[in-house]
Order: C-alpha cells, then structure tokens, then sequence
C-alpha cells in the first residue's frame, strides 16, 4: 500500500462519489476506480459497497477512513516539518559563548534572529574559547564565538569582532581615576588571569602585551570565567586585563581604563563545524554577519564625525 493509495481511497470516502472524488485529485475516473479495486484486493476486504445509484462506506471503509485521515494528517505535518527545516525556520541550534560576546554580538543579533526564525529553539553554553572550540569539534555545540586558536582544524571562522583591552582595578587603587594609562604602569601589579584551559588564546595575548612593554605579569590568581576574574577585581586582590565590553557584564566597584600603550585589542571570530549544514545554523550566520556589518558601518560614520 503506498499514500496515493490512502489519498484516493480517502477522497471517495469523502465524496461518496466516484466522478467527484475523481475531479478532486485530478485524474480520470477509470483510473481511479481501478486503484480503489485494487486496494481492496490488497487488504481482502470491500470498503465501499456500490449500486447503480450509490456508493456508501462498509464498515471496513470507515474504519479505514478513521486511520488514513490520521495517517495522513501526520504526514502532512511531516512534510511541513521536513520545508521548515530545509528553510532553516525550525530546529535547535546550540550556541557557546563567554559573557563579553553575549553583550555585544549576541546582544545585537538574536532579536534580529528571534524574530525572523521563531520557531528555531536556541540553547547557549557559557563557555569560554578553549572549552567553545573542545566542544565545536566533539560536535556538541553548532556555532561558537572565540579568540582564534593557532588551529581550527576542520572548522570554518569569520571575524566578528575587534575590541579594546582595557585594564580593570578596583575603584579604590591608585590609579582607578586615571582616564588611560600605560600597560607598564601594571608591572608590579598581581594580576587575574584566566586559566589556560578555557582561553589560551586570550591569555597569550596578553602576556605578549605585557612582554612587549619589557615585563613578565606577576599571574598569581586564576579563574575558569570572566565573572569569578572581575568579582575577585573587586575584592581588591589584583588587577586584569579584559576587552572593554566587559563593563557591560559587570561595573559594580570596577573602574575600567583604557591602555594608551600599546592600544591593545583582542580579536573574535565566529566559528562552526566546516561539514556542518544545518539550515539553521548558515541562517543564524547570516543575521550575524549583516549585525558585524552594520557595526562596522556605524563606527565608520563614527570616526568621520569625530575627524
């Protein structure tokens, strides 16, 4: 028994009427009655009894029409289901990022995106980039956002972001007033780090920074989250070095100051599973890219204003 089976036998039960039923689908009535004939062979049973006059259901028909209602009912829904998908208007889509991406990046393109794909159900992962990359490659995240790694082995990347490091201190230190400073000022400062094992990247960044002004950072504290790094700021046990959309995260006691040399800047990337065709992810991509678009316009026009 195939579905056009179904559909045929259900039209007529519909109609009671084989020339009706007939117009309906579209197709010659002979054919019809033959396909009809032939699906009673096939189940051994009559499903409808016929006279010059009138067709009517058996008992056995209707019992049928109840089933081939519903089975094709949830085909229908399948099939929709299946459009959807491919037009990547439903499904699930994981998303890991640290914190300082979700208020910049993500802040700007998922009500963008929530808006034009409603039914796609998003998860996220706080993860920060050595962890986002474990896990882009284990395959348990779609999409994730972090510094670039020396390698992204079998993984797709676009810059999505360029932002400035700033220093954070806590409100009380000597220098919190200060309107920018020189990362060497910081030689003798203990500094929050965060550990290698969620953002090497990151970490090497900075200590390159450090280097290039002539001195090795004193890292006596480490944290696993941008969070535990600023709160342990604010106790007043050290300083540390994040990119400046950190004072969205978090502000309370932080003073945040911006580097005058060297003008360090810590780059993002946007990075997914290079065999990965989820409809749903290259659509997220998208809306991702017209929001780094759109950024980069608005601080062009920015700096024009300004020279």
């Amino acid at each position: 028994m195939e579905l056009r089976h179904l559909r045929y036998f259900l039209a007529v039960a519909q109609e009671l009427n084989f020339g009706r039923a007939a117009q309906k689908l579209r197709i010659a009535q002979p054919p019809l009655s033959q396909q009809i004939r032939g699906l009673e062979q096939e189940l051994g049973v009559e499903l409808f009894s016929r006279s010059k006059h009138k067709v009517e259901l058996t008992r056995a028909g209707a019992d049928l029409a109840k089933e081939a209602a519903h089975i094709l009912s949830r085909v229908r829904r399948m099939e929709e289901q299946a459009s959807l998908l491919s037009q990547g208007q439903t499904g699930t889509l994981v998303i890991s990022s640290g914190p300082t991406i979700m208020a910049t990046v993500l802040r700007r393109s998922l009500p963008v995106f929530t808006e034009q794909y409603p039914k796609v159900s998003l998860e996220f992962r706080d993860y920060l980039s050595a962890r986002s990359l474990t896990a882009l490659k284990e395959g348990t995240v779609d999409v994730g956002f972090l510094v670039p790694p020396s390698r992204t082995d079998g993984l797709s990347t676009e810059e999505v972001l360029t932002e400035p490091i700033v220093a954070a201190l806590p409100t009380g230190h000597a220098l919190a007033n200060r309107k920018e400073l020189a990362l060497a000022e910081l030689a003798e400062e203990p500094f929050i780090t965060l550990s290698p094992r969620v953002a090497q990247g990151y970490r090497d960044q900075v200590i390159a920074y450090c280097r290039e002004e002539g001195f090795e950072p004193k890292m006596l504290h480490e944290t696993t989250s941008i969070w535990a790094n600023l709160l342990l700021v604010e106790t007043g046990v050290g300083v540390t070095l994040l990119p400046s959309s950190a004072r969205k995260v978090f502000a309370h006691r932080i003073a945040y100051i911006p580097l005058s040399a060297p003008a360090a800047s810590v780059k993002y990337v946007v990075a997914w599973k290079r065999d990965n065709r989820s409809p749903a992810l290259h659509a997220f991509l998208d809306v991702v890219r017209d929001g780094s678009a759109s950024e980069l316009s608005e601080r062009g026009r920015a700096k024009s204003r300004l020279s």
